[in-house]
């Protein structure tokens, strides 16, 4: 059975980061979600490198989503208002991802190690054989949030190819 799934909903804030981990983890069975969420996830989502917003769910989520923000709703949208704003955000599977991840919940797992202390230069948060490639590649002095997607995939495929 190939159905695809969309979803439309207004999430529980409390829920949408592990919502959309959800979506990238059924990415291969998911097709489109229009969901409400707080404004300040809807940006960390789309944002890009050198914002402290980037994080290993937004690159993992654009490199296999088009994302955007469709509107944004004041508290007063809602009854009982909440104390924050929020946004409607517009996911859609690309047809081809942004990069050929093969191992996707490795690269996660890596990205997650990359940023788990986001004021520490790359140095501070990898491995010794990691660091090799590192140096080799002048990158050791940089912090995660500070690579494009395409640099972050780089650097986990040389690590993992010469490995």
């Amino acid at each position: 059975m190939n159905k695809k799934f969309k979803i439309v909903s207004n999430l529980p804030y409390k829920i949408s980061s592990p919502t959309l981990l959800k979506i990238f983890k059924y990415r291969e069975t998911f097709e489109e979600a229009v969901i409400v969420i707080q404004k300040e996830l809807a940006e960390r989502i789309i944002s890009k490198e050198n914002s402290k917003k980037y994080s290993p769910l937004s690159i993992l989520m654009q490199i296999f989503f088009d994302i955007k923000i469709a509107f944004h709703l004041s508290p007063g949208s809602f009854n009982p208002p909440p104390q924050v704003d929020s946004s409607a955000l517009v996911i859609k599977k690309r047809a081809v991802p942004l990069i050929d991840v093969k191992e996707p919940e490795n690269f996660k797992s890596f990205l997650d190690r990359l940023f788990n202390q986001r004021r520490k230069k790359l140095r501070n948060n990898l491995l010794e054989k990691e660091l090799y490639i590192l140096r080799e590649n002048k990158l050791i002095e940089k912090r995660a949030e500070q690579l494009t997607i395409e640099e972050l995939f780089s650097l986990y495929r040389r690590v993992y190819e010469t490995g």
